[in-house]
Order: structure tokens, then C-alpha cells, then sequence
């Protein structure tokens, strides 16, 4: 499908959200080529969903603006996007030492 809309508007960089499937990166690699990167969804059991998507664009696009590799825009934006499903609306917020937390873990 990314292909198909390549050919009728322009982009050089999309992300695909995909709800407990996970994400699904591509930039632009050239003339009409894409790189691509796909991960699962980290969140198995999700309380809320609402605004995960919102979340997961909101921190890539912050780290597209400084040109992070898009491998590690998909990590870091479905680390987020899972711990935006742990709250039920805006009872609470994602906190900085939760993420270094499950970041630090998670490269272990």
C-alpha cells in the first residue's frame, strides 16, 4: 500500500502504525526507493489505546527532525506507544525513568 501512495502523493518519510500488529517505518532511500523497518507491538496486554498512535507520532517525529536512524525511531516510538496503553486516558503520564528503565532493559 506504501508503494501505491508513493506513486500519488510525495513523501519522503512514513510511519505506519498498526495498532497490536506494531510499526512500520519507510524513508526514502534514493530515487524511488524505500528502506523499511517493521517491529511487534511491545504492549500484549494493553489497558487503553486511545492516543497511542498520537504518542508514537509525537516522539518520532521529534527524533525525524534530528535525522535518527529510522531503526531506532521504530524502537523508541513503540516503547512509547506501549507505555501509552498502560493508562486508562490521562490518569497518569509517561515518566523518563520508566522509559530509560525499559530501554536500558531491553538492550540488555
Amino acid at each position: 500500500m506504501s508503494k501505491n501512495l508513493s506513486k500519488k502523493i510525495k513523501f519522503d518519510f512514513l510511519v505506519v502504525t498498526r495498532g497490536n500488529s506494531g510499526i512500520t517505518i519507510f524513508k526514502k532511500n534514493g530515487q524511488s526507493k524505500f528502506k523499511s523497518i517493521s517491529l511487534p507491538a511491545f504492549e500484549l496486554r494493553p489497558l487503553d489505546t486511545i492516543g497511542a498512535g498520537d504518542t508514537v507520532f509525537g516522539i518520532v517525529s521529534l527524533l525525524q527532525s534530528k535525522k535518527v536512524d529510522i531503526a531506532i525511531l521504530a524502537f523508541l516510538g513503540n516503547m512509547f506507544g506501549a507505555f501509552a496503553t498502560r493508562y486508562l486516558g490521562h490518569s497518569s503520564y509517561i515518566k523518563r525513568n520508566d522509559i530509560i528503565k525499559a530501554i536500558t532493559y531491553s538492550l540488555k
